[in-house]
């Protein structure tokens, strides 16, 4: 047993001396090899270390949308958009980090092999910086449901939106063309019922022609998205023309009957004192002005408001309400009275007695008032204060009932005669 160990352990070092002299003998031969061989494995480990020790390794912040590509002609990605982004791990000199951009990187599916239904696809994604590694792709597959390419052709529906301005009507609109195609997802299309095309018709006094984009809706009239439409755009004509014409006139109240006697209408104001008349241009062209239904003012002793219609001819029509509001202003009428009244004599010393003729007051006010005043409501006095027996030219003191005013006195003055 042990001669046999001793027998191996002197062949092993046999062998080991004849590969170290071997290898002397190889590098003596070939030293300039190993010469060069020895710097590139120097320069390769420092080259390694330095890149290590420079490299950035880290989750780039945003995720990159997934392009597919190689998708079957028949199929379409169901619902549109449903594609996730994926996230990605790097590693990068710290110089790259602070150049990278979302579109520094290229995430892509490859649907070549893709069949209808839902199935995961890898994805791959690449940088435009050779400098960067990709290290991770989170998710490493995307789910992706592919559905059949339907299509169908639709007779384009004209929706008008306002109205032309009063006096015009707008015509039934044309389409060109009369019919479009749309194309996508089957589910999508299916929830079509019509494609309409919206005009605006506000302000339009002739035909109006527009270029306008199709729009496909589903039955309760919401936009379907996701769908290619052939073509996108048609021509709509929707003629517009005037059937009436407007025209501004007066308003005039008709008065009939008289106020209350001593009474008269002051003023009449009525409001809208313009209006705006609408009908065919015959039936507005000798139109100058509008009456209204008849007011009676009979009797009336104050101010009133009326609201009344308007007497329309035959097709025309009024813009607004058909009736006015007038405002009827009573006065009472004035005039002047003169009233024969005997003067009071005041302030005459006991003992004493006075003697002076009549004065002449005329007066003014609302005839009503006039009408109804009693001369022994106006009072004429003359002072006799500190006055004794003798002859006195005297001015008298009016006092006058209210709503009347003092026009004048005749005389100005009378002579007071005094005596015992």
């Amino acid at each position: 047993m042990l001669q046999k160990t001793t027998e191996r352990i002197g062949a092993a070092l046999w062998l080991l001396g004849f590969l170290v002299a071997e290898t002397v003998r190889s590098v003596r031969e070939n030293y300039q090899l190993a010469v060069i061989s020895l710097v590139l494995a120097i320069a390769l480990w420092f080259f390694v270390g330095t890149d290590q020790a420079l490299s950035r390794q880290g989750t780039f912040p945003v995720q990159i949308p997934v392009e597919l590509v190689n998708k079957p002609a028949y199929l379409e990605v169901y619902p549109p958009g449903s594609v996730e982004p994926v996230t990605v791990r790097i590693s990068a000199p710290e110089d790259s980090w602070s150049r990278l951009r979302p579109t520094s990187f290229r995430a892509v599916a490859d649907l070549r092999n893709a069949r209808e239904g839902v199935q995961q696809v890898p994805v791959q994604v690449t940088s435009s910086d050779p400098a960067v590694r990709v290290l991770q792709v989170s998710p490493p597959a995307v789910t992706v449901r592919l559905e059949p390419i339907r299509q169908e052709t639709f007779t384009v529906r004209v929706e008008l939106e306002g109205t032309p301005p009063v006096g015009y009507i707008n015509r039934t609109p044309t389409v060109s063309p009369e019919t479009v195609t749309i194309r996508g997802a089957d589910p999508i299309v299916r929830q079509v019922r019509s494609v309409v095309a919206v005009v605006r018709l506000e302000s339009a006094r002739s035909t109006v022609v527009q270029n306008v984009p199709v729009r496909p809706v589903d039955a309760q009239g919401t936009p379907v998205s996701g769908l290619t439409v052939e073509p996108e755009l048609v021509t709509v004509q929707v003629p517009v023309e005037q059937v009436l014409v407007q025209r501004q006139v007066s308003v005039i109240a008709a008065i009939t009957g008289d106020p209350a006697p001593g009474y008269w209408v002051q003023s009449i104001n009525v409001d809208p004192a313009i209006v705006t008349i609408v009908g065919a241009s015959e039936a507005v062209a000798n139109v100058n002005n509008l009456r209204t239904e008849p007011i009676s003012v009979d009797g009336l002793t104050s101010t009133q408001v009326r609201n009344v219609r308007l007497l329309l001819p035959d097709g025309v029509t009024v813009l607004g309400p058909p009736s006015v509001n007038v405002r009827l202003t009573i006065a009472p009428t004035t005039g002047t009275r003169t009233f024969q009244v005997a003067p009071s004599v005041v302030n005459l010393s006991p003992g004493l007695r006075a003697q002076i003729d009549p004065f002449d007051v005329t007066v003014s006010g609302p005839l009503p008032v006039l009408n109804g005043t009693d001369p022994q409501t106006i009072s004429v006095t003359v002072d006799a204060a500190g006055l004794g027996p003798g002859s006195y030219e005297i001015a008298p003191r009016v006092s006058l009932p209210q709503g009347l005013t003092l026009v004048r006195v005749r005389p100005e003055r009378r002579t007071l005669t005094i005596s015992r």
